[in-house]
């Protein structure tokens, strides 16, 4: 809608319908400290910034464990090689990425553009997102970082954050990026 507007589109002519999926919610859990890390890869396209991430989160590899979740779409092979690489792990392709996001195996994940930083979110587990220059970044909370230095940032800012005050943008985030809690469907429908 958004962009819509900015291309002179009247705003009433748009109704926003709401998250398709039917999800419950979860509260936002951070764990103190945080260790393990889900890594939420990009698809194959997007080889590059997976690449600069991973060799970026390297040097944190002796504070965090960090598992990857591959796009289906990227070499299995290449990717083990670059975890053992970097003293990372990498989650097996048959483990669904719906029974990753969970905050029991994680205390928080890192999302390279892909719209699971969403699901990761709505699953209560904190998200990260990691951001260069090879695509355009969706909306989102105040959490990306694009260096060693910004990455210890938001890190820190996660182990400080109030959790209801983070809990609460997460929720205006959500609603304003997905519709998450908007159900306008019987009346897009009927009109």
């Amino acid at each position: 809608v958004d962009e819509y507007k900015r291309y002179g589109i009247d705003e009433k002519r748009f109704m926003v319908s709401g998250y398709p999926k039917n999800i419950m919610l979860s509260d936002v859990v951070i764990k103190r400290p945080l260790r393990k890390c889900l890594v939420l890869l990009a698809r194959e396209s997007f080889d590059s910034a997976n690449v600069k991430l991973i060799e970026l989160l390297s040097k944190f590899s002796d504070e965090y464990d960090f598992c990857l979740k591959l796009h289906p779409s990227c070499n299995f092979e290449t990717y083990c090689d670059l975890a053992a690489e970097n003293r990372m792990s990498i989650i097996p392709t048959d483990k669904l990425i719906n029974d990753c996001l969970n905050n029991v195996d994680y205390d928080f994940a890192i999302a390279v553009n892909t719209t699971v930083y969403y699901e990761a979110l709505m699953k209560g587990l904190p998200c990260l997102r990691y951001h260069d220059a090879s695509f355009v970044l969706m909306a989102g909370l105040d959490d990306v970082f694009t260096d060693s230095e910004q990455f210890g940032l938001q890190m820190h800012v996660l182990q400080t954050v109030s959790i209801n005050e983070y809990q609460k943008q997460i929720n205006e985030m959500l609603e304003y990026s997905i519709g998450l809690g908007q159900d306008n469907y019987v009346e897009m429908i009927n009109k």
